[in-house]
């Protein structure tokens, strides 16, 4: 609709028109549809320019991210668009900041799009990722990292270079209007070279780690819980059925017991039976919210569910959301849609074996 607005002249950069965009930009990602926003973006007008270019219609989504679980994502998705063709391999500095504020679905597009680049290009061999931490500063008393990614292929040229040639140019517009370029270095059978320099608001002192991640069996690798906890029980608390039923797909391989409520009522009554080992609550639920829930749990009587680690579970991904929602008593929390890397390492955290039962409540 927006592409057909914008050929026939009646497309503005009126406020009605931006929150239009920013509306299917918010919605397509918490419910992980990212593809809506790129194709408004990628078509083009009869002059040959990306709609996004336009000034004023492209809209940063600035978030708080954790960079280990972009790259994560980014690598699962890499390693089924490969298959078995290509080995994927992702490296990093260990000095890296973890915890980022910036656009980190336009980040996301960007690695994936020259990834799949590469790949394309690249009939066998190898596509490598690398991160390092180029400097830091501070600006206005906020800490600054520019991060240097680079990424390099075997050059073995495949029986589609078109795809590479399309892709690169779709990442380097995206990546100059994230004030930012793209550099690419040509060396023929030899290989190619994509690099891009990019600043990123540091929000805490937490390192990345040293991250030197190889090649695994691609049909292994995707859309499964990887952490095995035979035995343990989880509550997962929703009110909406279908995000009940992909959490109960995505822990079906772990062993462990999962009883599924659709509100804070029922997740009380539960609670009022059943002694579990984590509960992942919902935040924003009709009636009772996460938080009401939460407390009312934390006020039982003669359970021991008052002391289990809790998580929530929310499509908010504004600054400092972690902090709040460990000021409310929660443990930790896990953004929507859920990150496998992200899940995984929550259920290790909080159920593996160094984890205490009180997970540190008092």
């Amino acid at each position: 609709i927006l592409h057909e607005r914008a050929h026939n002249d009646q497309f503005s950069e009126s406020r009605g028109d931006v929150l239009v965009i920013r509306g299917l930009r918010v919605a397509s990602d918490k419910l992980g549809l990212n593809g809506i926003c790129d194709v408004v973006e990628f078509q083009r007008d009869s002059d040959g320019v990306s709609l996004y270019g336009r000034e004023g219609l492209w809209l940063p989504y600035p978030v708080e991210y954790n960079l280990e679980d972009i790259l994560w994502e980014v690598r699962q998705s890499s390693v089924e668009y490969a298959q078995t063709r290509v080995q994927i391999l992702f490296h990093a500095d260990s000095a890296i900041p973890k915890y980022l504020y910036g656009d980190a679905r336009r980040l996301k597009q960007v690695l994936f799009g020259l990834m799949t680049a590469a790949i394309s290009r690249t009939g066998k061999g190898y596509v490598d990722l690398k991160i390092s931490l180029e400097s830091e500063w501070m600006e206005e008393d906020q800490k600054i990292a520019s991060l240097l990614f680079s990424l390099s292929d075997t050059g073995t040229i495949s029986d589609r270079p078109e795809n590479a040639e399309l892709r690169k140019r779709f990442c380097a517009q995206i990546l100059s209007v994230m004030g930012s370029s793209l550099k690419v270095e040509e060396h023929g059978e030899l290989g190619c070279v994509y690099r891009f320099l990019l600043d990123q608001k540091v929000l805490k002192k937490d390192i990345l780690g040293h991250i030197n991640w190889e090649q695994m069996k691609w049909e292994d690798h995707f859309r499964k819980v990887l952490f095995k906890g035979e035995g343990k029980k989880v509550l997962v608390v929703d009110d909406n059925d279908m995000n009940l039923l992909v959490m109960r797909n995505l822990l079906a391989d772990t062993g462990m017991k999962i009883l599924t409520v659709n509100s804070g009522q029922e997740a009380i009554k539960a609670c009022e039976k059943i002694s579990f080992d984590l509960i992942l609550l919902d935040d924003m639920m009709p009636g009772m919210d996460g938080k009401e829930t939460l407390e009312k749990i934390r006020s039982l009587k003669d359970t021991d569910n008052r002391l289990i680690p809790v998580i929530a579970v929310t499509a908010n991904s504004v600054p400092g959301i972690r902090d709040t929602y460990i000021e409310a008593g929660f443990q930790d929390y896990l953004s929507k849609p859920v990150s496998i890397h992200q899940l995984n390492r929550l259920l290790g955290n909080f159920l593996g074996e160094n984890a205490g039962r009180k997970a540190g409540i008092l």
